[in-house]
């Protein structure tokens, strides 16, 4: 194990007393984090699926994450609540620099979705500071960050639209019948 591995996990220990692992119907959801990185931008998916969300009545903030110093042409395109962070918003250690956490840690979500394709510290950081009822991951990691995972592979380029809009239906499908 890496010292950053070793890093996160002596920080995933110190919060995992904090975090809840239930949950939530989707009709009891209100707020959501989505998080995402450059791969769910490719397609515009995104955009769709928090339209989707807030037609539903639910307030949801995107976080993205990009391993790029420079964000791409993508992100310019605004929709509400949406906040990037990259690699230079990071220490050495890989750790999301202190104001971005204590926001994370400072509001209380109903759900955290993570549709980051490629798991990295950063976002492993993010999921272990939210304050989430319910946190849902698209890959099963050596952590338990999460509440219910669904082995999906949107990193492959070949079907990323229909990958990112499955998930989203998957999720909203299991969370109705909770």
């Amino acid at each position: 194990m890496n010292i950053n591995k070793f890093l996160f996990l002596k920080y995933f220990n110190k919060k995992q007393h904090k975090s809840s692992s239930n949950f939530i119907n989707f009709d009891k959801v209100k707020k959501i984090l989505l998080l995402a990185d450059t791969v769910c931008l490719d397609n515009n998916e995104l955009n769709k699926i928090v339209s989707k969300y807030e037609e539903a009545g639910k307030w949801i903030k995107t976080l993205i994450y990009t391993e790029n110093v420079y964000f791409p042409k993508e992100i310019s395109q605004n929709f509400w609540n949406k906040s990037v962070f990259s690699k230079r918003d990071t220490n050495f250690f890989s750790r999301p620099k202190a104001h971005i956490l204590n926001d994370i840690a400072a509001q209380e979500f109903d759900l955290l979705i993570d549709l980051t394709a490629t798991p990295s510290l950063p976002t492993m950081y993010i999921v272990a500071t939210t304050n989430a009822t319910c946190k849902i991951g698209l890959k099963e990691l050596e952590f338990p960050l999460y509440n219910l995972v669904f082995d999906v592979n949107l990193s492959e380029k070949s079907d990323n639209n229909s990958n990112l809009i499955t998930v989203f239906e998957k999720i909203n499908f299991y969370l109705k019948k909770i």
